[in-house]
Formats: structure tokens, C-alpha cells, sequence
């Protein structure tokens, strides 16, 4: 069984309910991804998002405010 080590200075087992923050880790994994694919030629950072999410809103009915 694994332990973690909370800022409360005590170790407490890790278990199915334990929780952990990810910060920002996540995006380094997804830049790693899109360069790999880059780098396959399955993707290119000039596609248009719907090309691969069809459902997502267009950017043209987007607006920043």
C-alpha cells in the first residue's frame, strides 16, 4: 500500500477515495501530445478545431468580453 505525505506532516494511506492536486501538470501532457502528433502528421496546430471536435461552437459565434 502506498503512503502520501500531506502538508499536515502526517502520512496517511493512499486509498480509491484519496484525492490529489494536478495543477498545472496536465498541460505538459497535452503539449507533449500535440507535438507527437505534429510531429506524425496526424495534426496540425493550423487545422480548425472542428476538423477533430464537430461539435464544438465555431469561433465565429465566439466572443471574448
Amino acid at each position: 500500500m502506498g503512503f502520501i505525505h500531506f502538508a499536515t506532516l502526517h502520512f496517511r494511506p493512499v486509498t480509491a477515495e484519496s484525492l490529489f492536486e494536478l495543477g498545472s501538470t496536465t498541460k505538459a501532457v497535452t503539449a507533449l501530445a500535440e507535438f507527437l502528433l505534429q510531429n506524425q502528421g496526424t495534426l496540425a496546430y493550423t487545422d480548425d478545431v472542428l476538423k477533430y471536435l464537430p461539435g464544438f461552437a465555431s469561433t465565429s459565434d465566439l466572443a471574448v468580453w
